[in-house]
Formats: structure tokens, sequence, C-alpha cells
């Protein structure tokens, strides 16, 4: 008995040193979890200033490269497709390539280009989408039928995003994910609700 006694005593310290060491560890996880919290606030609020700023762009993706290229004339090509006359001292505040985070070396840079004033941007980027289908050769490049894609240009967090969504989409047998004013949107079917994606916590929607 004396010998179960002493066990006894000797587990129950252990356990109130285990105990006491446990403490200071729950309340520093406690401190993690709530800076965790601060980080992901302030990474989704810079996410919406950095897309703010983007809010009068487009980007433009698959224009090969040339040597010397004038990107005004690139964009003076696709503005007579669609029957704009956009003149670049009056609506576009610059135009530029950029490389993107993954680069493919194979792949020609993506264009973007600012406008001056965002509703000139909309009306741009409306009617090129209303065209649908435009490729190289129809602004110069003969005999190049690769497609050109124009798109609002979306931070990096939000390509990614974007992209989780078309595969949860897939899945979900959703028919519809779109850009609407550099946000994200979904609908399951011409009578569902359409949803806005703004962070990965909304795919829980779909």
């Amino acid at each position: 008995m004396q010998f179960l006694s002493d066990k006894y005593d000797h587990v129950t310290k252990k356990i109130e040193s285990v105990e006491a060491k446990i403490k200071p560890l729950q309340a520093v996880k406690s401190d993690c979890l709530d800076l965790q919290s601060v980080v992901t606030s302030l990474q989704v609020e810079i996410n919406k200033k950095e897309q703010w700023a983007r809010r009068s762009n487009i980007e433009i993706v698959g224009v090969p490269e040339t040597k010397n290229e004038n990107l005004l004339n690139v964009i003076s090509n696709i503005s007579k497709i669609v029957d704009i006359n956009t003149y670049a001292e009056a609506d576009i505040d610059f135009v530029t390539r950029v490389s993107p985070k993954n680069n493919d070396s194979k792949k020609p840079r993506p264009i973007v280009i600012r406008f001056l004033c965002r509703y000139k941007k909309d009306d741009f980027l409306a009617r090129l989408r209303e065209k649908k289908n435009i490729i190289c050769s129809d602004i110069g490049f003969v005999g190049n039928s690769n497609r050109i894609y124009f798109n609002d240009h979306l931070t990096s967090s939000n390509k990614m995003l974007l992209r989780k969504t078309k595969e949860l989409a897939r899945d979900k047998n959703y028919r519809y994910v779109w850009i609407k004013n550099c946000s994200i949107m979904a609908r399951k079917n011409d009578t569902s609700s359409v949803l806005h994606i703004q962070t990965e916590k909304d795919l829980k929607k779909m």
C-alpha cells in the first residue's frame, strides 16, 4: 500500500508539472491564433487595395513579342477591330509588358494597359468580350491563329483564387464563373443565386 501511495504521489506531481508547462503553451497557442487572424485580415486588406489600384487596367494575353515593338500600335490595331478610336494621349496612362510570377519563356509576356478613366476601360473590355474570338492574325500577325485573351488585371492572390474557384466549379457542376469589376463571381445555373467569391472561405458557399 505504501508503494502504491508513493507511486500515486509521484504520478500526481508529474501531472502537476506537465500541467504547469502546458498552461504557458496554451497561452502562446492562443496568441499565435490571434496573430494569424490579424495577418490574414491584413493580407485581405492589402489585396483589396492592390486590386483597387488595378481597377483601370486590362491584361492582354497571347500577343506575340517582336523586336522593337510598338505597343501603342498593337492597342491601336485592337481598337480598330472593335470600332473604338482610342488615342493614347487622351485615354491611356501607359501600356507595357509584364513578367508573370511563374514566367514561361516560351510564352509572350502579357500586356497591361492602364486607362486614365475606368469607364473607358470598362467600355473597351466589354466590346472586346463581345467580339469573343480575336486571334493574332486579326491584328497584323499574318498566319498566326493563336487566340488573344482580354481580362481585368487581377492581383496574384486573386488569380490563384480564380483558379481554385474554376476547379471547384468543375467538381460541383457550376456552369458559370466570371470576373465583374475585378471581382470573382460564380453561379451554378441560370436560376441559382450569384456568389461573390472574395476569399477562400467563400468557396465553402459553393
